[in-house]
């Protein structure tokens, strides 16, 4: 009885690491310090640190959430995501509207990351305005997310009487994306229209010589 006990024990505390990354967030915090730069659209630049490294990011103007009316007053604006303090951190193309989704990723994970985002308020202004606001979302590339979980941790950053401010999400906001999605290469027009070119040949081929 005792050898089984202890037996249990041993396979209880095998596991517990496991179980903790499962169920254990990143520690995502998000210092938005600093006043937003204006040309045009304006950039702001934010640090993002964690308990847990991510290699993997995504930003978003503010859906909307099932719990607050109203959604962001601003898009995202080229080149969207740009001085990244790690140099092996670039960004990705991605399957998203021009305005509505950025993405970057990087060869190594890490546990802090300062980088700029490009934005456009849709009234033309070249300022923040009261209501910008945007998600920034992190992935790593080790955790293992419960069954119904979103797989990212997000934090939502919105400027309001002058100031930057960061709100910890109750909720799943509407936008939802998996980290699939984001690596999931985007095809160029150059290479649709060869691969349209190529089943056509194909085709051209078989009834030919059928």
């Amino acid at each position: 009885m005792k050898k089984t006990i202890l037996t249990f024990a041993v396979v209880i505390l095998m596991a517990a690491p496991a179980v903790a990354d499962m169920v254990t967030d990143l520690g995502l915090d998000i210092d938005v310090s600093g006043d937003a730069v204006p040309a045009g659209s304006y950039s702001k630049t934010i640090t993002i640190t964690t308990r847990q490294a991510f290699d993997l990011l995504a930003v978003t103007p503010d859906p909307g959430l099932d719990d607050r009316e109203g959604a962001s007053t601003v898009r995202l604006s080229n080149p969207y995501l740009f001085n990244f303090s790690r140099t092996d951190w670039t960004r990705l193309t991605v399957p998203e509207p021009t305005g509505m989704l950025a993405a970057a990723q990087g060869t190594t994970a890490t546990k802090s990351l300062r980088l700029s985002i490009e934005l456009q308020p849709l009234n033309g202004s070249s300022r923040p305005q009261d209501d910008d606001a945007f998600i920034v979302a992190v992935w790593s590339p080790t955790k293992q997310y419960p069954v119904g979980e979103w797989e990212y941790e997000y934090r939502r950053i919105f400027f309001c009487f002058g100031l930057w401010q960061v709100e910890t999400l109750t909720c799943a906001p509407e936008w939802k994306i998996s980290r699939d999605q984001l690596l999931t290469p985007v095809p160029a027009p150059a290479a649709i229209g060869l691969g349209m070119l190529g089943l056509g040949l194909v085709g051209w081929y078989m009834r030919r010589f059928a």
